[in-house]
């Protein structure tokens, strides 16, 4: 499919360094999009750098730190990224048993994958109302379809992001701002490790699982910034994921949450 031509003065995505969004970036990138990429760990955005030409900018934040998102803005301004998108992909998982993760970390969790989302949203998307123009691409996951035991805090940080991203594109809409929401599932990056899931080939339960049906980042970036040009409000990339999709519009809650306790509980 032919691509539009630009039509952002410039991108703001978090979560810039690695995974999703470091594809997202490069997708952005392609398309003549001035981006300021934004990550913890500044190793990555190195490494970005030198593959992002002139148009990029990074800076390495703690989005769960208090002042970072204003923080993060003052620097687009100062390298020249007039943002006109915002990509919110910064996020992190935990896997286990809800009552035995560590409380830090599930505030920082949640912390990251909602709350500062929020804040961005509201800040930016005040500015884009302003303009009138512009979009937000908020990142949740085929997680928030259903609760899922022992991903229990994150399914729910990322409900919260699509619950979000719908009614936002309903009020930000008449002001001429589109909002999305994209729906990636299991992905080959990080994200899983990081969580605690074994993503291989002789991983059980979920890890095996998801060893079978993840897909690139640079596929799910692909759909997803398709689907942005395109003005879709619900982005969800992949034939299995859309098959997800499908079957929990028809499937009970209660019995797709027993199937995925399940699931967890043979890892």
């Amino acid at each position: 499919m032919a691509t539009e031509s630009p039509r952002y003065a410039g991108a703001l995505v978090t979560g810039g360094g690695s995974g999703i969004g470091r594809a997202l970036v490069s997708e952005l990138l392609a398309r003549g999009v001035p981006v300021m990429a934004a990550a913890l760990d500044d190793a990555e955005l190195v490494s970005l750098r030198a593959e992002g030409g002139g148009r990029l900018a990074t800076y390495a934040v703690d989005l769960t730190r208090e002042g970072a998102v204003d923080e993060l803005l003052a620097a687009c301004e100062a390298a020249g990224i007039e943002v006109e998108l915002l990509v919110n992909c910064a996020g992190v998982g935990l896997f286990g048993e809800h009552v035995e993760i560590d409380r830090a970390a599930l505030r920082r969790m949640i912390t990251l994958n909602a709350t500062a989302l929020s804040d961005l949203c509201a800040v930016v998307g005040g500015k884009l109302r302003a303009r009138g123009r512009g979009a937000i691409l908020n990142v949740a996951s085929t997680a928030s379809f259903q609760p899922l035991p022992r991903l229990a805090a994150y399914a729910a940080s990322k409900h919260f992001v699509a619950a979000l991203s719908e009614a936002l594109a309903e009020e930000l809409a008449p002001y001429g701002v589109q909002v999305s929401v994209l729906h990636p599932g299991t992905t080959r990056t990080a994200f899983l490790a990081g969580a605690g899931i074994a993503a291989t080939a002789d991983a059980r339960g979920i890890g095996r699982i998801a060893d079978r049906v993840a897909m690139d980042p640079s596929e799910v970036a692909a759909a997803a910034v398709e689907g942005l040009y395109r003005g879709e409000r619900r982005i969800v990339p992949g034939l299995g994921n859309r098959a997800h999709d499908l079957a929990r519009r028809v499937v009970p809650r209660a019995l797709l949450s027993r199937i995925f306790g399940r699931l967890g509980r043979s890892e």
